[in-house]
Formats: C-alpha cells, sequence, structure tokens
C-alpha cells in the first residue's frame, strides 16, 4: 500500500481539520493516517480511518398519495433518491395538519420501520387524519399533503421532497340519514319501510355507500334494537318490508344509518310508527229528505288503529260525476251526518231536477 502526504510535512499544520478537494472518485474508500509532530520528532501514526466517498441523499422526489381500495386509508408512496454513495437506512414521512404544520405519524407510516422502508409506501387510516383530538384534524375534502426525507450514514438529506399539490382527498363516513318513513304498503300487520338514498357527495362521505342499515326496537320499547337488514350483508335497496312480528295498534320504533369503507355513519332520527292502516271500506251512505233539503248520513268504518281525522263528501251531480260538497265539511270525525239545502243541490255543479235520487259517496 503506497501512502503519500497530503498536509503537514513539507510545512508545520496545526489545524485539526482538513479538506480534500481533488483526486476523489464517489463510491471508494479511502484510508487515512495521522501523525503528530513537536521539537523532538514524529510520532507514531494513529489508527487507519477508513473513509468512502460519500454523502447524505439528494432531495427526495415529490410523494404521491391515493386512496387504498381495500381499506379506505391513504396510500403514501415515495421513490428512493441517489444515495450519494451511502445507503439509505430510513425515510422521514411528515403529514401536514389542517394548518400546514407538518407531524409524522410512527404507527403506521414510520419511514424507518422494515416493512415500509422496504416497500417504499405507508397505508393512514383516515380515521386517524380526521381525528378531532388528533395532530391532524383534517375535513372532508380536505388535500392529504405530505413530505418526506431520506437519510444514511452521513446524515439526513438538506431538504425535503416537496409537497404534494394533487392526490388523496379526505373521505369520511357518510352522514346523518334522512328519517326513514311508512311505505304505502304498509297495513296495521305490516310494515314497508322505505327511506332517501344517498346522492350527494358531501354526503356519501366522498366514498361510495356500501350498505343501508335499517333497525327497529320489535314494538318493545326498551330503546334496545334489532337490525332488519344491511349489516351483516350489504343492502343497498331503499326499502324493506317487515312480514312478522307486528301486532296491531303497537308502537314501533325505527332507525337507519349507511356505511361506506370507511365505516358506519351517525343513526338518523327515531322514527316511531303505529302498526295501522288506511281505514277500513265505508259502508254506503243514507240521503234522506227533509225540510228544504237532504240529510245524508254514514257509519264511521273500522279505523285500523290508527284514529279517524275527517271524511270527504261527494254528491253526484247530473251528469253522472261526483263533486266534492262544500256545505259538509266532514273535518270532524266524530260528526257522521251533515245537510244540503235542496237550492244547493238544484244548482251548479249538481244541476239536480225534481224527482232525481240524491247520491253521495263519503271518504274516510
Amino acid at each position: 500500500m503506497t501512502w503519500s502526504y497530503k498536509v503537514g510535512y513539507t510545512s508545520d499544520y496545526l489545524s485539526d481539520t482538513y479538506t480534500l478537494t481533488s483526486g476523489i472518485s464517489a463510491g471508494l474508500s479511502y484510508k487515512f493516517k495521522i501523525y503528530a509532530k513537536n521539537v523532538w520528532g514524529t510520532s507514531t501514526a494513529n489508527s487507519i480511518l477508513t473513509v468512502v466517498a460519500s454523502g447524505v441523499p439528494n432531495q427526495m422526489s415529490q410523494v404521491t398519495t391515493s386512496i387504498d381500495s381495500s381499506t379506505g386509508g391513504v396510500k403514501i408512496a415515495w421513490t428512493e433518491p441517489y444515495d450519494a454513495e451511502s445507503t439509505i437506512t430510513s425515510y422521514l414521512i411528515e403529514i401536514s395538519d389542517d394548518s400546514g404544520t407538518f407531524h409524522t405519524e410512527t404507527t403506521n407510516c414510520d419511514g424507518s420501520d422494515s416493512v415500509n422502508f422496504s416497500r417504499l409506501y405507508c397505508i393512514v387510516p383516515m380515521s386517524v387524519l380526521t381525528d378531532t383530538a388528533g395532530d391532524f384534524d383534517l375535513d372532508l375534502n380536505d388535500l392529504v399533503q405530505v413530505r418526506a426525507t431520506a437519510s444514511n450514514a452521513n446524515g439526513i438529506a438538506a431538504l425535503p421532497s416537496a409537497v404534494n399539490t394533487a392526490g388523496a382527498i379526505v373521505d369520511t363516513v357518510p352522514t346523518f340519514m334522512n328519517d326513514p318513513e311508512r311505505g304505502s304498503a304498509s297495513t296495521k300487520t305490516r310494515f314497508e319501510i322505505t327511506w332517501d338514498a344517498l346522492t350527494l357527495s358531501d354526503d356519501m362521505g366522498g366514498s361510495t355507500i356500501t350498505s343501508y342499515s335499517l333497525e327497529w326496537d320489535s314494538g318493545l320499547g326498551t330503546s334496545a334494537y334489532t337490525v332488519l337488514v344491511g349489516f351483516s350483508s350489504n343492502n343497498l335497496l331503499t326499502s324493506y318490508t317487515v312480514y312478522s312480528g307486528v301486532t296491531a295498534g303497537v308502537d314501533y320504533e325505527f332507525r337507519l344509518r349507511a356505511k361506506n369503507i370507511h365505516g358506519w355513519g351517525p343513526y338518523s332520527n327515531i322514527v316511531t310508527l303505529v302498526a295501522s292502516s288506511v281505514p277500513g271500506n265505508m259502508a254506503v251512505p243514507t240521503t234522506t229528505n227533509s225540510a228544504n233539503g237532504v240529510d245524508i248520513t254514514w257509519v264511521a268504518p273500522d279505523d285500523n288503529e290508527s284514529a279517524l281525522t275527517g271524511y270527504n263528501i261527494f254528491i253526484k251531480t247530473s251528469t253522472g260525476d261526483y263533486e266534492d260538497s262544500t256545505s259538509c265539511d266532514g273535518s270532524d270525525p266524530n260528526v257522521l251526518t251533515c245537510f244540503m239545502l235542496m237550492s244547493e243541490l238544484r244548482a251548479a255543479p249538481y244541476l239536480l231536477e225534481e224527482g232525481d235520487l240524491v247520491a253521495a259517496i263519503v271518504q274516510a
């Protein structure tokens, strides 16, 4: 091995550092030894120092962010920069909070973790980024901004990567749903429950709805709810019919929620429905002559477990059509009769003549 003097041999040199700027090839190993000299002579050399011609890693390229299709989390991916002839040992991954301050998230995105280090990406759950009590507190539709820096045995890169200006947008669980409603196919022993699908992106949490879940209290009134549909297996229908377990006249509570890849949204308001139906068919009303007019009377039908609220009375005209009677109000469900003047029956829209039968229809 051949050695050459660099400084301090032909002339005295008292500094404790020396910079060699020529004759260096990146990646090669160089050996150094140092002597000290005084008036009595030169010392023996110190231990040999071996140095590889290398530096800190280059600045990294901009990271990319996307939504992981399996978990719904944010996938942060990066590429290995030039290592300046010294193997990269770790990455520092920093995520911006809602105010622009950057933080590490070492539980899921530790750039020194062997798994993340080797695959060059990490996945941060969306719930971590949106947690109001956490470091980030990001909101729906916020851009997830990230920067990355590489390190090796010589230290950390002088600059982090540029912050991404596009990529993953924050999604959340679905929003609070509108209340479920009684469907037209409901009876006093069967419930058809309907609801509105979530269609706006913000209402859907920015992600596709995967299920609607409907629950009821089975009429027990104990605030203990049982899933009817949509929890153990996904359901995207917007109606559900309960065919069994319904007792006429009993109150039942229903609630609803939606799910996307990030989980279940909040429940709707609790809706209380009575097991009831529209009134039963009415018997034909009777019409009888009285002084100066006609009395119309009827019998209340079966209310099918829902109190009657009133009646509509229609009179047959001379053309065979039925017209609503303004004289017969019908707004009081306890009144089962009304009176019409003959002069009213002879006028428009009825135009009945002497001897015509006064026919009526009553609707509850």
